[in-house]
C-alpha cells in the first residue's frame, strides 16, 4: 500500500501577482520565485519525521526546483543539480521511503515551465514536457509511477484553462511519454466534476487516480455516502474499475484525514484503493513547518487506528 506525503521542493506551480489589478484584468501581470520552497533544516526535520507516522511513499512536487539538463532556461537561481537531488533521493530511500517525482502539466499550475507554459498546443511545448517527464524518470531511477498534475483547470481564476477536448488531447501525449518510459501516470481526479461521463468514457484505466477532497464530510444519502462531489468521486472512480489513491489533508478541515481513512477501510472496494496520500499544501519553511508536521501527525493517527497492522 501506498502510504504518502506530497512535500513541495519549488512553489512555482502557482504565481504571484505583481500588481493588484483584478485577475480578469489582462494587464495583470505576474512574477515567479526563483527561490526553493523550503529551508534545508525544516525539510529535513519533516522528512526524518514522516517514517514515524507510516510513511512510507514521498511525492516530491519538483517544478522547477531542478536544473534540466535539456531545458536549463527552465531552472530557478536556487534550482538544485542532478546530482544534489540524487543525494536527496538516496536520504529519502535510506529513511525507507519510496521516492515518487510530480510535475504539474496543467495549465493552472504550469508556471514553473517559464515561458513554455504559454506555448502549450506548439510542437516546441510537447517537445519539452517529454524531455522534463525523460529526465525525471532518469532522475529517480525509473519509479512506479510520476504524478502528472492536471488539476483545476476549470478554475478560471488560474488565469488559463484548456477547453476539455484540448485537455484530453494533452493528457494522451503525457500518458503516452510516461508508457515509453514504462512509468504509470497518476493524476489528480477533480476533472472527473465537471466531465463525469466523459472521463469514464475516456481516462484509461492504467492511469492511476488520486481524487481528493478536504473539507468534512456532509449530507449523506440512503447509502451513507456523502454528498461532496470530492468524496463521492472516490466511489464513483473505484466503482469503476480505476486504482485510487484518495488523498487528504489537514489544510482546510482537521476531520478530513480520519474520515478519508475510515472509507478506505470500511466503505471503498480494497481491490482498488492502492493506498492514502496526504498533502499538507504547506512549505517546510520557519512560518509552516509545524503545519507540515501537524498533517504527518494526523496521517500517522488514522494510519494507527485504520490500519494497526501496518
Amino acid at each position: 500500500m501506498i502510504w504518502g506525503y506530497l512535500i513541495h521542493l519549488d512553489r512555482n506551480m502557482w504565481e504571484d501577482p505583481e500588481n493588484e489589478a483584478n485577475y480578469r484584468d489582462p494587464e495583470r501581470t505576474y512574477k515567479t520565485c526563483e527561490q526553493l520552497a523550503l529551508q534545508w533544516d525544516k525539510f529535513y526535520e519533516t522528512m526524518e519525521f514522516l517514517p514515524s507516522q507510516g510513511i512510507n511513499t514521498l511525492v516530491f512536487d519538483l517544478g522547477n526546483a531542478v536544473k534540466f539538463d535539456r531545458h536549463p532556461e527552465i531552472a530557478m537561481k536556487e534550482s538544485l543539480t542532478k546530482d544534489e537531488m540524487k543525494k536527496l533521493l538516496d536520504k529519502c530511500r535510506a529513511l525507507g521511503m519510496d521516492p515518487i517525482p510530480k510535475l504539474n502539466f496543467s495549465s493552472g499550475h504550469d508556471p514553473w515551465l517559464r515561458k513554455y507554459s504559454r506555448m502549450i498546443g506548439t510542437e516546441e511545448y510537447y517537445q519539452v514536457c517529454r524531455d522534463c517527464i525523460d529526465e525525471t524518470v532518469e532522475l529517480f531511477s525509473n519509479p512506479r509511477m510520476i504524478h502528472l498534475g492536471l488539476d483545476e483547470e476549470e478554475d478560471i481564476t488560474s488565469g488559463f484553462v484548456r477547453a476539455p477536448h484540448l485537455w484530453w488531447r494533452d493528457a494522451y501525449r503525457l500518458f503516452d511519454r510516461c508508457a515509453h518510459n514504462n512509468v504509470r501516470p497518476w493524476v489528480w481526479s477533480d476533472y472527473y466534476w465537471a466531465h463525469p461521463k466523459e472521463y469514464l468514457e475516456k481516462m484509461p484505466k492504467s492511469v492511476l487516480q488520486a481524487p481528493w477532497y478536504y473539507g468534512p464530510p456532509r449530507d449523506f444519502d440512503k447509502n451513507m455516502i456523502p454528498a461532496n462531489l470530492g468524496y463521492r468521486t472516490y466511489f464513483d472512480l473505484a466503482e469503476n474499475g480505476y486504482d485510487i489513491v484518495p488523498t487528504c489533508s489537514t489544510w482546510q478541515n482537521e476531520t478530513c484525514t480520519d474520515y478519508t481513512f475510515s472509507l478506505v477501510k470500511e466503505r471503498l472496494p480494497k481491490e482498488r484503493v492502492m493506498g492514502v496520500m496526504t498533502a499538507p499544501w504547506d512549505y517546510c519553511l520557519d512560518e509552516n513547518n509545524d503545519l507540515c508536521l501537524y498533517d504527518a501527525v494526523k496521517f500517522g493517527t488514522a494510519k494507527k487506528k485504520y490500519f494497526p497492522e501496518g
